[in-house]
């Protein structure tokens, strides 16, 4: 299970699978996480997202959260506001197709590839990594 947990945040706190707090693009990336939550809210409730909970003036593009993928429930979330980019960003519940999603825009752009780890005996994909940021040398 991932768990992001706070422990008596603030209502201006924030949280998420990525970062807590980005002003700016966020592009070609993924969280998979289980749960979002403020164990003592006597502060408040701080923004929390999959992605990243507080977005001033932050763009997304292809970007991907994947919620809980044994079961397909979701994330839970608690004591926490839940908030998640409405464009440049796709949710799912596996990770069916995401290599394929990851690598379109890093061959665009000459990143590394993503690679697909594959459960033994089966072709049921259980993870998705990047071994390095870029090919080339700056």
């Amino acid at each position: 299970e991932l768990k992001l947990n706070f422990t008596k945040a603030s209502a201006n706190s924030c949280i998420g699978g990525l970062a807590g707090s980005v002003t700016g693009t966020v592009r070609n990336c993924y969280t998979r996480i289980n749960e979002l939550s403020n164990q003592n809210n006597t502060n408040g409730n701080p923004v929390a997202g999959s992605l990243i909970g507080n977005k001033t003036s932050t763009i997304f593009s292809d970007c991907h959260y994947i919620e809980d993928t044994a079961s397909g429930s979701g994330i839970t979330i608690t004591n926490c506001n839940r908030t998640e980019p409405t464009t440049g960003v796709t949710s799912q519940t596996n990770y069916a197709g995401l290599c394929d999603a990851l690598n379109a825009v890093a061959q665009e752009n000459d990143w590394s590839n993503w690679t697909e780890e594959i459960q033994e005996n089966t072709t049921t994909v259980v993870s998705v990594y990047l071994f390095s940021y870029r090919n080339k040398t700056e």
